[in-house]
């Protein structure tokens, strides 16, 4: 049996200062994002297609559950330019997550003004792979307003509506 915690304590052993400051560096920053993930509801549907070879004739669902996955604000830097993406883990596929600028907070908000349900699928699904995956508007715009209420102000100025209702989060 590989013992993996032996490995890690003799590889950190065998580092520099320089190299054990910037891995401690780059620990302490996977731990904060890891204690930033917020517990979500969420409601999983799958689905299994009528005809295994020809998709368009429809699925039916063969299965629905509710799942706690987790909700983060994560700092991502590419090609030189640094911006934020919401992103949503443990979801069905690991790869559900958004770009987070005022233009998403202002159709988030758009959106649920005019929705027919309060339900957002970060994951349409795939019959026969992937399961449908919603969560409620609610949930995030409240989550968003605590963790970034400059963006959801500027969203709710651009759209014309008053400030955020007060909540216990």
């Amino acid at each position: 049996m590989i013992d993996f915690a032996k490995m890690l304590e003799e590889h950190l052993a065998r580092m520099s200062p320089e190299e054990r400051a910037e891995s401690d560096r780059r620990m302490a920053e996977h731990q904060a994002l890891e204690d930033a993930i917020r517990p979500i509801a969420s409601k999983w549907t799958w689905r299994t297609p009528n005809d295994p070879y020809d998709y368009k004739k429809g699925s039916r669902v063969v299965r629905e559950e509710a799942r706690e996955i987790g909700l983060r604000v994560e700092p991502v830097g590419t090609y030189g330019r640094d911006h934020e993406v919401l992103q949503f883990v443990g979801g069905p596929t690991g790869h559900e997550g958004y770009h987070l600028d005022d233009d998403f907070c202002t159709q988030l908000l758009r959106d649920s003004a005019t929705a027919e349900s309060d339900e957002w699928a970060i994951c349409a699904g795939t019959p026969g792979r992937y399961p449908t995956c919603v969560v409620a508007t609610a949930d995030i715009i409240a989550m968003l307003d605590g963790e970034r209420p400059d963006l959801m102000a500027e969203a709710r100025n651009r759209l014309g509506l008053s400030a955020a209702p007060t909540c216990g989060m």
